[in-house]
């Protein structure tokens, strides 16, 4: 199951930085491919943030995985929790072509939380 969880952390994070540079590449040439990729590559972050969860959630029901075991674990999901939400609301809510400030500056912010999870996460299954 930890090998699951670590082949979607590295789909999320493939998906995250084609994004971002896409979103880069669009803001300097301005070039509709750049941010059609853009957009697949953010809505496919989502959608396997979405299927991770739901996976997680089940497993731990099933009784399969062991949850809240760590005695850190809060600290993960301080980061995880506001990433799914910085997540739901650049995809659906606050896109680039509404406001694009906002979006850039939440995209930065939901790049760190992203960050902070992948490292408190891999902690957590490899310890």
């Amino acid at each position: 199951m930890n090998t699951a969880i670590i082949a979607i952390f590295g789909v999320v994070s493939t998906l995250l930085v084609i994004g971002v540079l896409s979103a880069r590449q669009y803001q300097l040439t301005n070039s509709d491919t750049h941010l059609r990729r853009h957009r697949i590559s953010m809505r496919s972050v989502f959608s396997f943030v979405v299927t991770g969860v739901l996976i997680l959630e089940i497993a731990i029901r099933l009784g399969l995985i062991q949850s809240g075991e760590h005695k850190y674990f809060w600290v993960h999901l301080v980061f995880a929790i506001p990433f799914f939400v910085l997540t739901a609301v650049l995809v659906f809510w606050k896109n680039g072509i509404r406001s694009p400030y906002l979006h850039k500056k939440l995209g930065y912010l939901c790049s760190m939380t992203f960050i902070g999870t992948l490292i408190t996460g891999l902690i957590f299954l490899l310890t």
